[in-house]
């Protein structure tokens, strides 16, 4: 996949090559179609939520889209590839 990640807290993130994250139990991957940005995304995104939230690098910040769920992983039965999704 393609996204901005932040690779090391004290410089700049950047759009990049990620591999595809694979959903676990009870999760989903959803193939975004459209995302924003907010302010506690650049706090993340500078490291200020690492002393209670966990963190690893790289990181995508955001948690802001909207689009198509392409996998699901075990457990899951309430969504299923293909449903429109948006979360917040």
């Amino acid at each position: 996949m393609r996204g901005f990640a932040v690779t090391d807290f004290d410089q700049p993130g950047s759009v990049m090559d990620l591999p595809d994250p694979e959903p676990t139990d009870g999760e989903i991957r959803i193939r975004v179609h459209s995302a924003s940005v907010n302010p506690f995304d650049g706090g993340v995104a500078q490291g200020t939520t690492r002393s209670w939230a966990e963190t690893r690098l790289p990181l995508v910040p955001g948690v802001d889209a909207a689009g198509v769920i392409d996998a699901v992983g075990p457990g899951v039965d309430r969504f299923k590839p293909g449903d429109r999704v948006a979360t917040n």
